[in-house]
């Protein structure tokens, strides 16, 4: 049951390392920030520092420059227009930036849905120079619902798929 309670409260953060200059791997935008090394991804911490997430709504605000940057690991942000001076900092902070998500459980028995929910959500991340995603699923999968349950699983397991394609080395952590 302890699985199912995991899978219910999912938070999936996919992390990206820093690409390398011969990667594949080609950015939808110009790269903002004043170093083009700001635009590459935050390589996941020593496994050994805890994790600091701050969710961070977007928009125009900049309650952001007020953060203790010190002892942050991760923004994850929503809802609004990313804040790209917001992107540039953190990275500066060596703070990734992850993209919070979510979406209805209609979609997990779509396969074509579920695809189009991984291909924009990966698009996203792409185009904006972020680290990664933070899934955030709060709708209740109960013991009988075997099938609901595996097709959260396949569409974490397409995403992390993308994001593995897409990043040289990937890193992954389960709210529990």
């Amino acid at each position: 049951m302890k699985n199912l309670a995991v899978v219910a409260v999912l938070l999936l953060v996919a992390v990206a390392s820093a690409l390398s200059s011969t990667s594949t791997t080609t950015q939808a935008s110009t790269c903002p920030c004043s170093s083009a090394d700001l635009c590459k991804p935050i390589s996941p911490n020593d496994a050994s520092r805890k994790e600091l997430f701050v969710f961070h709504p977007g928009g125009t605000g900049s309650e952001w420059k007020y953060y203790n940057w010190s002892h942050i690991t991760t923004i994850a942000y929503y809802d609004g227009p990313l804040d790209m001076d917001l992107l540039c900092y953190a990275h500066s902070k060596n703070v990734r930036v992850v993209h919070a998500t979510s979406f209805k459980t209609s979609i997990l028995d779509n396969a074509t849905q579920r695809s189009a929910f991984v291909n924009s959500t990966m698009e996203f991340v792409v185009a904006n120079f972020l680290d990664g995603v933070n899934i955030d699923f709060e709708s209740p999968i109960w013991g009988g619902q075997t099938s609901l349950r595996n097709d959260l699983t396949l569409l974490v397991g397409e995403l992390k798929q993308q994001m593995t394609d897409h990043f040289t080395q990937f890193g992954a952590t389960a709210g529990q």
